[in-house]
């Protein structure tokens, strides 16, 4: 259970394809909408504020599985062979294809960073402890197919395809003037260009690829809405919570107070905000919607040079909450087999988040 939350903290920050990261260059955008170029600024600065962990992550995970004091140099190069293969994948998507893919094809090149370390290095001698199987590659491609899918829809109608993308943020919009919150404020949807439409189109199309009927698609599809029935509505109340907050100037006068408290420091506490969110709500984009206008606003107050910087710095932050976040301890523990030991758990996986997010604190002070 500890292996899966220390693990289950960098990835997240572009988890469920960027949507964390998208919500958050909404939230701070001055129209309600960011552009593909501005969300490409943010999700770069996040990667990068998350770097030095992609290295360090994959060692203690080695480390808790295998602590054989034989195997610290190899499990060292490992995690710099293996963080350092996706830490350049993940900023090459950052970028310049947005924050859809940097998770997805970080996690890809990982792969196949691990596959090729153990062709060349791998122990020659190691028992094999299940059978092997083979596979033909047009069953191989099937079980890839909705990864194939959802890579292709979101590259395709990504920045990196412009004429697409262009057309999908123009047309099939929904516009709704509320001038009861803000004067000339606009809330805007697109129908054919949000990422949510991408992920469902590659799941239907990948699951007809590897034989689920239409029917049985649409029935995963009403359960899984009545699953998530109460996220929906925590996330629609966050979401009015926060922009309550913000026309109201609440949280303006936060921000004052914590650029007069902190004063140039602040960007240290930056993570720690970001963290916080995420452990009372249990979800990065939760967090990033509680507080990135919060750390937008903290910037203009300091003059910050680049806002975006400790706007990114929230979600880095928020990826170390997710260790200790009770929601996930709880999804640990279930999936684990080890009901009641959540207090258990909470006491191993606390020391890591802590350093987690004193490392992220000090890379967003000290790389500013």
């Amino acid at each position: 259970a500890l292996v899966s939350l220390i693990a289950n903290s960098v990835p997240t920050g572009f988890g469920a394809v960027g949507v964390p990261v998208i919500t958050l260059a909404n939230e701070v955008a001055p129209s309600g909408a960011a552009t593909p170029d501005a969300i490409c600024d943010i999700a770069s600065k996040v990667v990068i504020q998350l770097s030095p962990l992609m290295l360090i992550i994959p060692f203690i995970i080695l480390t808790l599985t295998d602590s054989s004091p034989k195997k610290i140099v190899k499990h060292i190069l490992l995690s710099l062979w293996i963080g350092g293969i996706s830490l350049v994948v993940q900023y090459l998507c950052a970028r310049y294809l947005g924050a859809e893919t940097p998770a997805i094809l970080g996690s890809v090149a990982a792969i196949l960073a691990i596959i090729l370390y153990a062709r060349l290095f791998g122990e020659k001698d190691t028992e094999d402890v299940a059978p092997k199987e083979t596979f033909t590659m047009a069953q191989t491609l099937r079980a890839w197919s909705v990864y194939g899918f959802i890579l292709f829809f979101i590259i395709f109608s990504g920045p990196l395809v412009k004429p697409v993308n262009e057309f999908l943020r123009t047309h099939l919009v929904s516009s709704v003037h509320l001038p009861i919150y803000a004067e000339g404020k606009a809330f805007k949807f697109g129908w054919i260009s949000n990422a949510g439409l991408m992920l469902f189109l590659g799941t239907f199309l990948g699951g007809l690829v590897q034989g689920v009927s239409a029917q049985k698609l649409i029935v995963v599809l009403a359960r899984t809405v009545k699953n998530l029935g109460k996220t929906v509505i925590t996330i629609m109340s966050l979401v009015s919570i926060a922009s309550v907050m913000n026309y109201a100037g609440m949280i303006l006068v936060i921000a004052e107070a914590l650029a007069n408290a902190t004063g140039a420091y602040y960007p240290l506490f930056v993570p720690l905000i970001g963290a916080i969110g995420t452990f009372v709500t249990g979800s990065d984009t939760s967090s990033n919607i509680l507080f990135g206008k919060l750390q937008a606003n903290v910037a203009a107050k300091l003059n910050y040079a680049d806002p975006n910087w400790l706007v990114g710095a929230n979600t880095a932050g928020a990826t170390g909450g997710k260790i200790i976040s009770p929601q996930s301890i709880a999804i640990a523990t279930a999936s684990c087999n080890m009901p009641g030991r959540d207090g258990e758990i909470l006491r191993s996986a606390l020391p890591y988040a802590i350093g987690y997010i004193v490392l992220a604190g000090l890379m967003v002070y000290f790389a500013a």
